[in-house]
């Protein structure tokens, strides 16, 4: 029993009252096993329970199977959600879970709504200077932001400031930020090691596809050392791919835990 988006609202749940389902809803009676679309009823063969105005019915023998029901069907709603990070779309076995639990508790990354995260999605460069921001305590910048291309009323705006005031993150030129292009896996490491003060990081890069003449080669270089981020196999990199939303708080986690 999985909780994840094709879920409705009312699945895996009874009506407390009755312990039944809503007239003219599809339903099953409970035989352990929850189905997604279905209300999962009690059998009714006169237990104990509430009836239909609320008041309860006197107990019977048969009131042990009542009993077992709450009970079992209480279990699986435990099962369902254990381990669950509050957003549907990031399981317990994923990579990114702990990292995602450990950003969301701290107000550096939000979802995308209430229950999902979309850790599979491209992260902007506004979005991950905003998580970087937010890291270091969303401190005011002391200086105007220079890109004419961020809103002072954007979400971004104080965070790209301090970015750029602090060497963090550049613009793609003197006056242009491009807060809504996606940020790649070179670009972010970078960010990321600036951030922590461009720490020296011993030893030849391991990945092919990482030229030592790159603006990101001791970012990458210093972000494998340090089981910061991995490559996408043993030999490669891919510093020009896009940074996910997962991968950028995996390598955030990692890096300040």
């Amino acid at each position: 029993c999985v909780i994840d988006e094709k879920w409705l609202p009312n699945d895996g749940m009874v009506n407390t009252i009755t312990a039944s389902y809503i007239f003219g809803c599809p339903h099953k009676d409970w035989d352990g096993n929850a189905v997604p679309g279905l209300w999962m009823t009690m059998p009714n063969n006169g237990y104990d329970h509430m009836d239909y105005g609320g008041g309860l019915l006197e107990p019977t023998q048969n009131s042990a199977p009542t009993k077992a029901f709450y009970r079992d069907i209480l279990d699986k709603i435990a099962i369902a959600t254990e381990g669950n990070s509050g957003f549907v779309d990031v399981q317990q076995d994923s990579y990114c879970y702990d990292a995602v639990n450990w950003a969301a508790d701290n107000g550096i990354a939000k979802g995308i709504d209430s229950t999902h995260f979309a850790p599979n999605a491209d992260s902007t460069r506004a979005q991950v200077v905003t998580f970087l921001w937010r890291a270091a305590g969303c401190p005011e910048p002391t200086a105007k932001c220079p890109f004419k291309d961020v809103d002072s009323s954007a979400y971004y705006a104080k965070a790209v400031a301090w970015a750029a005031e602090k060497g963090i993150a550049k613009g793609v030129d003197k006056t242009h930020f491009a807060p809504n292009v996606t940020v790649n896996r070179g670009e972010f490491v970078t960010f990321l090691w600036r951030y922590e003060g461009q720490p020296k990081a011993s030893g030849k890069c391991a990945f092919k596809d990482v030229d030592s003449s790159a603006f990101y080669y001791k970012a990458v270089v210093w972000a494998a050392k340090n089981g910061i981020a991995t490559g996408v196999d043993k030999t490669h990199f891919a510093p020009t791919n896009p940074c996910t939303r997962g991968q950028v708080v995996t390598f955030m986690y990692r890096d300040m835990k």
